[in-house]
């Protein structure tokens, strides 16, 4: 890490600075992250911090969302919901962390199969097949 040589109380100064700019203003934090990515990944931008709406509970896997959380799962994250278009108005979503590194290493067609497998193996009601497909639009 880029502070690996500094001391720990430096370390420590620069967390709670940190966790300062995060609390103070989530909308905005959020939107330098996605936008510092952008500009490295040189994907295309147009959000502005006002496009950010956080919601209390991930609008993917229904858990509550934090600012800071200790294990990560439940941060508030910014998706890009077709990847590769960038943090552009119409492509962005604010799920958890869980539910973003869940999306971003399987395709959705990856994603329903190992969910068809599941339902498989595991007690699944007949009934919520209809629903899980008409979420995935298949008929």
């Amino acid at each position: 890490s880029r502070y690996s040589n500094s001391s720990s109380a430096y370390r420590e100064s620069v967390k709670a600075r940190s966790t300062a700019r995060r609390l103070r203003d989530p909308p905005y934090y959020l939107w330098d992250k996605a936008r510092r990515r952008a500009l490295s990944k040189r994907l295309p931008f147009d959000i502005r911090p006002s496009d950010i709406i956080i919601p209390d509970t991930c609008p993917v896997l229904g858990i509550p969302m934090t600012i800071l959380s200790e294990t990560f799962d439940n941060s508030a994250t910014i998706d890009q919901v077709i990847a590769g278009r960038g943090y552009v108005r119409g492509n962005i979503a604010v799920i958890s962390r869980r539910a973003n590194v869940i999306k971003n290493s399987a395709s959705a067609k990856e994603l329903l199969i190992i969910g068809m497998w599941l339902a498989g193996v595991t007690a699944f009601d007949p009934k919520e097949v209809p629903v899980i497909k008409a979420l995935c639009g298949m008929k």
